[in-house]
């Protein structure tokens, strides 16, 4: 029972991500948000006849699908011959390994030497904290300068690891990442408060993303003839074989993360000079004028932060009807929340996720060296997850009170581990991604419908695994370093069935900052389908300037449109009382939604336009495969109700994930 219970605790929500259960439990600390989840969240179902018969489906319909996946993969198959080429020598025996993803494959081969830098890092974060304050002794605990203090030290010590980090990785090209630094800083520098500063940023970051794309990283040798006469020629050819080019020569390959932190930094900036200039919050996260701003000042609010004071007037009024429907005196309850405010400036390190992100950093926290710091950050530079400029800026003043070595960061990386050997056996036992990738030579010709659809289905759960470990490796030095960035990958891909609610789960860092920077500004729930359309042609266009993914991107947005339609229709008000049908309807909604963002993902990440014609070709060409299409349709019901019941348990439990 004890092994069962450290099992249920290493993969429950609270050590992935402990945002989400802070304030669920059922006691006075109980946030008002979490009591209204469980108080609305039905009886539970697990034990009910209708799940015990979902039960025998998945103990069916789950072992046939890997049984289908590794048939495909056996020697005996007669299309192995097509694709072995691809496979390499594995770890287990009588198994050959499919490595043949490039992206995975280069961060599986350079694994040992990133768990070593972690070490690394680790142990001169703690010499450095040693001999800095040893030189510098810092102020008492109480003391206000104290974070002035804390950044100033990690400050130093992230440029100067980072300008070590990025040496290794990308030898002398780190000079075109510092120039490209330094010259979206200077757009910021002189344009703080003027509209300028957007647009110029906008401009000058998505011409950086066109422009490696078309330099293919800006090589020395084309660039110093241009520059030094004579033998410019030489000595950029030089400096672009030096040290063979750093372990990641292809610099412009990691970069368009570090293009969202340059972003992020100038409207970050941008929106703190605005209200430093208008006098609406004093440039400062960490005052009492935080609360009194949001609820009695008549300034209008600055340009591109409209949404944030339409936020906190929102949730002022809400507060207000909440206690005045509970019989509160509104005298008392306004003293009450301004001596929680008050409690927040006394212990600044106590504020929420929300309000470090909304509010601004203090202002000379822009400064260009904490520019760098966050811009660099070794730990999150070359995958995220994304933090903003204001959140980073505010856990190097204040360490992360949620984060325990004990008590969450060991846990999280025995769950990260978990996760490397599923990996690890599924490209030992499923040969999916050679199969997909030697479609041409005729790896699936002669395929039953079934073993088409999972090769389709088991590269997608691939696709997310190896995005899912990245991540889950570079949060987990972050959460060593105490800077809690937020999961990316909050449910397993086959655990939803929303297209409008997947894209919060699935690389939540990078959808929140779509929203904050792109979405909101452009009138967010005013104007849905023009945001939607801006920000997934970005998404494409940041992931890769081609073809396959901007169709990937609208027909996101084309497969999102029916389930917004469809959500002002089938509302749970509208089905009072028929609580089943409603359920049922969502289900069949959410089998539609399944196959849709499949088709989708399948474009965008896997076999493209084509290959998706010529499967669904394969699974639709006979009778067999409209049969197969209806039973798949049955499982995908299961598969929706199961969903819908997790997310109810959740709901139980008070907590709501959104997704």
């Amino acid at each position: 029972m004890r092994l069962i219970s450290t099992l249920r605790d290493i993969f429950s929500l609270e050590t992935l991500d402990s945002r989400f259960t802070d304030g669920t439990l059922k006691t006075a600390h109980e946030s008002r948000e979490s009591k209204k989840v469980r108080e609305e969240a039905g009886p539970a179902r697990w034990k009910t006849p209708e799940f015990f018969l979902y039960y025998v489906v998945f103990a069916i319909a789950v072992p046939s699908m890997f049984k289908v996946a590794i048939d495909l993969s056996q020697e005996s198959h007669p299309n192995y011959p097509k694709y072995k080429h691809l496979l390499s020598p594995g770890w287990i025996p009588g198994r050959q390994v499919d490595n043949s993803d490039h992206q995975f494959r280069s961060f599986r081969s350079n694994m040992p030497i990133l768990f070593c830098v972690l070490a690394l890092h680790s142990v001169l974060r703690r010499i450095f904290d040693y001999a800095f304050n040893t030189a510098f002794p810092p102020p008492p605990v109480t003391s206000s300068h104290r974070a002035s203090h804390n950044i100033t030290r990690r400050n130093i010590f992230d440029v100067l690891f980072a300008l070590i980090f990025l040496t290794a990785l990308h030898a002398f090209s780190i000079i075109k990442i510092l120039v490209i630094l330094t010259g979206n800083y200077l757009i910021s520098f002189f344009h703080p408060t003027s509209i300028a500063n957007p647009i110029l940023t906008w401009i000058f970051n998505m011409a950086v993303l066109f422009a490696n794309e078309y330099c293919d990283g800006y090589r020395f040798a084309t660039i110093l003839p241009w520059l030094i006469a004579g033998e410019g020629a030489g000595v950029g050819e030089a400096m672009d074989k030096a040290f063979g080019g750093g372990l990641l020569p292809r610099w412009s390959l990691s970069f368009n993360i570090t293009v969202m932190r340059l972003i992020s930094y100038n409207l970050d900036h941008y929106w703190a000079a605005k209200r430093r200039e208008e006098g609406a919050a004093g440039g400062a996260a960490i005052e009492v004028r935080t609360f009194t701003a949001a609820t009695t000042s008549t300034t209008p609010p600055p340009p591109g932060h409209q949404h944030h004071r339409r936020r906190s007037d929102e949730e002022s009024r809400r507060v207000s009807t909440d206690r005045a429907s509970a019989g509160g005196d509104d005298d008392g309850d306004n003293q009450r929340l301004m001596a929680d405010v008050q409690k927040k400036t006394l212990e600044p390190g106590k504020l929420t996720e929300r309000e470090r992100i909304d509010h601004p950093a203090r202002y000379e926290d822009y400064g260009f060296l904490s520019y760098l710091a966050y811009a660099l950050y070794s730990p999150l530079y070359l995958a995220g997850p994304i933090l903003t400029f204001n959140d980073f800026v505010y856990q190097q003043r204040y360490p992360s009170s949620t984060i325990g070595f004990t008590r969450h960061v060991l846990k999280y990386g025995l769950r990260l581990l978990f996760t490397i050997l599923t990996m690890e056996v599924i490209l030992h036992y499923t040969y999916v991604v050679a199969i997909s990738k030697t479609a041409s030579r005729g790896s699936w010709a002669g395929d039953t419908p079934a073993q088409l659809s999972m090769i389709g289905y088991f590269n997608l759960h691939i696709i997310w695994l190896k995005l899912l470990i990245p991540w889950r490796f570079f949060r987990l030095w972050s959460l060593l370093d105490a800077v809690d960035p937020p999961e990316n990958m909050l449910r397993c891909m086959s655990n939803n069935y929303s297209a409008v609610t997947f894209w919060r789960a699935w690389h939540r860092s990078y959808n929140r900052w779509t929203v904050r920077y792109i979405y909101i500004p452009l009138g967010g729930a005013t104007r849905p389908v023009l945001g939607m359309v801006v920000v997934f042609t970005f998404v494409a266009l940041w992931h890769d300037l081609s073809f396959k993914l901007l169709m990937w991107g609208w027909m996101v947005v084309l497969f999102i449109l029916p389930e917004l339609v469809a959500r002002r229709i089938v509302t749970k008000r509208r089905f009072a009382g028929r609580e089943r049908l409603y359920r049922n309807l969502c289900a069949l909604g959410g089998v539609a939604n399944c196959l849709m963002m499949m088709a989708a993902n399948l474009v965008g990440f896997a076999i493209g336009v084509d290959g998706l014609r010529d499967l669904m070709r394969g699974v639709l060409g006979a009778w067999e495969g409209g049969v197969f299409m209806m039973v798949v349709g049955g499982c995908l019901f299961v598969g929706v109700q199961v969903m819908l019941e997790v997310r109810e348990e959740e709901a139980r439990m008070g907590v709501n994930l959104k997704c």
